[in-house]
């Protein structure tokens, strides 16, 4: 139904990648711009013809905006009406969600929220396998790079997307898939995994451990895997940029960032970096992407939140995210699950309201180490290209 009342929907704009990889920023934006509008016409659409309890939408221009034009900000410059302008995104959603409050009435419950905030891009994590090589951690070798990868990436730059988009259609979507994960396939056949015992990707926070018995190619025995995780974050202490300012800020295992059934499935170590640090531009190889982020991740991003019970200017002190799920149904007068990570953002509500609403937790009948509710293949293929659209892979 949304598609048919809206044919331009989508989760990002149509060649966003080849876009960006031709240095075609307005373009990029004025189409981000058009999505937002498209987006919020479909909310708007859902909201007048089904009554709900609970609705919610996701804008992800902010994220991109804030990756990739964080850098004209850098430059002193960010006015509406200058290329690569990220107020100019912020500006649309802004409006966007005036639109969507005219749809609230004054017993709604309204957040708005970012699940990060943003900050200028140190550049350390696209030196972060460079680092391990020098280190001795990671071995790659020395021809990294084929002559076919070199010629698809001219392709790109110089192809109108039109024309892009009438050769995808004849390559066919199952080769397709093969040609855009070759760059990250030729990333990892450049390891010499026999003499690996760490390794990461250009641009990636985490670290893994070639273990063996676990690694197609493990070279870390079981006894010695602390050991090695130990090894890596003490050398990462030692990294500094050109001004001797540290480049990491704190390096933590995965059972310290994560629980429950399926941490085996994430990474060995994540990388916080140091927001004051400075690596500079990126390396070649991720240059010969045609465009790398030039802002990253912060801890604390937006909440903001209207309706009864919540104080009026209030700021709340460092919620995170995950406190919005505990919240949400505490104000919605419905039971806590105990075994939520986040807790309620009880400081933000009126003293009225707490007092006539006791807190009640309640276990959850959802069984949550079951994978019934795992994605499909058809849908783990959307959220990848997604992800590769943002950047991300």
């Amino acid at each position: 139904e949304i598609f048919a009342n809206f044919p331009d929907y989508n989760f990002t704009p149509p060649a966003l990648g080849d876009l960006m990889r031709a240095g075609k920023i307005d373009s990029a934006i004025a189409a981000w711009i058009k999505l937002i509008d498209t987006q919020t016409r479909a909310a708007e659409y859902l909201l007048e013809r089904y009554p709900v309890d609970f609705f919610m939408t996701v804008y992800t221009a902010s994220d991109w905006g804030g990756h990739n034009l964080w850098r004209f900000l850098e430059d002193g410059g960010d006015s509406s009406g200058d290329s690569g302008s990220l107020l100019s995104i912020y500006t649309a959603l802004d409006s966007s969600i005036g639109k969507l409050l005219e749809h609230a009435g004054e017993e709604t419950q309204i957040y708005v929220i970012s699940d990060h905030g943003m900050g200028a891009h140190t550049g350390a994590s696209y030196h972060l396998a460079a680092w391990l090589e020098k280190r001795g951690f990671m071995v790659r070798r020395k021809n990294r790079q084929s002559l076919l990868a070199a010629a698809r990436r001219a392709a790109q730059k110089m192809l109108p997307a039109p024309l892009k988009d009438r050769i995808k259609k004849r390559i066919g979507d199952e080769r397709l898939k093969q040609i855009q994960a070759s760059d990250k396939d030729a990333f990892h056949a450049s390891i010499d995994w026999r003499k690996t015992a760490a390794y990461a990707e250009p641009g990636r926070h985490v670290i893994n451990i070639n273990l063996a018995g676990r690694n197609f190619a493990g070279v870390v025995q079981a006894s010695d895997y602390e050991s090695y995780c130990r090894g890596v974050i003490d050398e990462l202490g030692s990294w500094v940029d050109s001004n001797g300012t540290n480049v990491v800020e704190r390096v933590v295992r995965r059972t310290e960032v994560y629980e429950g059934p399926f941490v085996g499935r994430a990474s060995d170590l994540y990388v916080y970096w140091n927001p004051t640090a400075r690596l500079g531009p990126p390396p070649d190889e991720v240059k010969a992407r045609g465009f790398w982020w030039s802002g990253d991740h912060r801890p604390y991003g937006v909440l903001i939140c209207k309706g009864p019970g919540i104080r009026r200017g209030f700021a709340a002190c460092r919620p995170v995210v995950y406190d919005l799920v505990p919240t949400i149904l505490y104000l919605a007068g419905l039971s806590v699950p105990p075994n939520l990570d986040g807790k309620v953002l009880e400081e933000i509500l009126t003293n009225d309201f707490r007092h006539n609403n006791p807190l009640r937790f309640e276990a959850t009948s959802v069984d949550l180490r079951s994978e019934a509710g795992l994605l499909s293949e058809s849908d783990e293929e959307k959220i990848e290209e997604k992800l590769r659209a943002l950047g991300y892979l």
